[in-house]
């Protein structure tokens, strides 16, 4: 049976797009954190309604489910909804700097939900995260309010994966704000592309704009601060280098992801690589005739 995408929201209930940052919420057909023993949180990006977050998600847990070869996967997964989005598109296209400290908002709210819950027998919850552009930075914030070792924060964080992360390298570098975060994680994973040009131009005006940072380089565009990830990998597929949208949908993302989370990833390998050997010429006995002998009586 496929996997079901559950929903965490800190989106008002029953809103489209925008909004505002609300307390953690679980629709009513939705599973909850509450009791897992490990799950796996999705985090969209800025300008995302929830309907396109909703079907990201989808589609990326298809991605795992065909690079794994099972299916379904073998934890819940979770799809975190947040107001990155205004419910005009020009204006939410238009929107990133004041999405920042949105992200940071959300992060404060997820945050406390999951200083609340527990995992079977008051165990800690094990989490897998994998985000999106300025989901990443919300990610990245909630790692860093994790890290300061708040009681109560039962969770473990196994592993993030990073796509496109919409994220400052300066914030991650040694003496950046949010290293501790990253620190805590047992691994993080970056996805990278310089073919990623919302952020190559978008990203460091809207970083300036929103008075977060100076023109700055962000971690997804060279994967950097160079080796500091366990692991940073360039995306493309068939040559070409990733988009930014192309994460979501990507064979290639889905199957890295699937990897780093610790999920076995089928070994295939495309008919057109498959070399031809012919078969070798039967081997034959070369035949003699033997002249009749009588034995003596």
């Amino acid at each position: 049976m496929p996997t079901a995408v559950n929903e965490l929201s800190v989106r008002e209930s029953c809103v489209e797009a925008g909004g505002s940052v609300v307390s953690v919420h679980f629709p009513s057909d939705s599973d909850t954190l509450e009791g897992k023993g490990a799950a796996v949180l999705f985090v969209h990006g800025y300008n995302n309604s929830r309907s396109a977050a909703k079907g990201s998600f989808e589609g990326f847990v298809a991605g795992l489910e065909s690079a794994s070869g099972r299916g379904s996967l073998p934890w819940p997964v979770f799809g975190v909804q947040w107001p990155g989005d205004e419910p005009n598109a020009a204006i939410s296209a238009a929107s990133y700097p004041l999405k920042i400290k949105v992200a940071q908002r959300a992060a404060e709210k997820i945050f406390e939900h999951l200083t609340g819950i527990f995992g079977p027998g008051g165990a800690p919850i094990v989490l897998h995260v994998v985000a999106h552009s300025l989901g990443c930075r919300l990610t990245l914030e909630l790692l860093d309010k994790l890290a300061r070792g708040t009681p109560g924060a039962n969770v473990i964080i196994s592993s993030v994966t990073l796509m496109a992360a919409a994220v400052p390298v300066g914030k991650v570098e040694t003496d950046g704000r949010l290293r501790r975060g990253v620190d805590s994680a047992d691994r993080v994973c970056v996805l990278h592309s310089t073919g990623d040009a919302v952020l190559h131009w978008a990203f460091p005006l809207g970083q300036t704009a929103g008075g977060d940072g100076f023109f700055p380089t962000a971690i997804g565009r060279f994967g950097g601060p160079t080796g500091m990830w366990m692991r940073a990998t360039s995306m493309s597929a068939e040559g070409n280098l990733y988009g930014h949208s192309s994460y979501w949908q990507g064979a290639e993302s889905a199957s890295t992801a699937a990897g780093f989370m610790g999920v076995a990833v089928a070994n295939t390998i495309p008919l057109s690589l498959t070399p031809s050997h012919a078969l070798p010429t039967a081997n034959t006995m070369a035949m003699r005739t033997v002249s009749e002998r009588r034995l003596p009586r």
